[in-house]
């Protein structure tokens, strides 16, 4: 199962909608992005964040491991 849907899934997750808009999209681009075997990393990002960390960046985004190991 692919991050997103485990998120959306899980006990206290934000609903579609209010994630959409946490993130700053439509809920048609959310639908989109749960189908990406890639997000874009500033997306990622703040969808880590606005999750808690619930959603993993990294998980949604091949480039943000190797970002975070170079500014380790």
């Amino acid at each position: 199962m692919q991050a997103l849907a485990r998120y959306l899934n899980s006990e206290g997750a934000l609903s579609r909608r209010d994630l959409s808009k946490k993130l700053g999209i439509s809920n048609g681009r959310l639908s989109q992005l749960s189908k990406a075997k890639e997000w874009p990393p500033e997306l990622a990002l703040v969808a880590e964040k606005e999750t808690g960390g619930d959603l993993d960046a990294s998980e949604l985004s091949s480039i943000i491991p190797p970002g975070r190991q170079a500014a380790a």
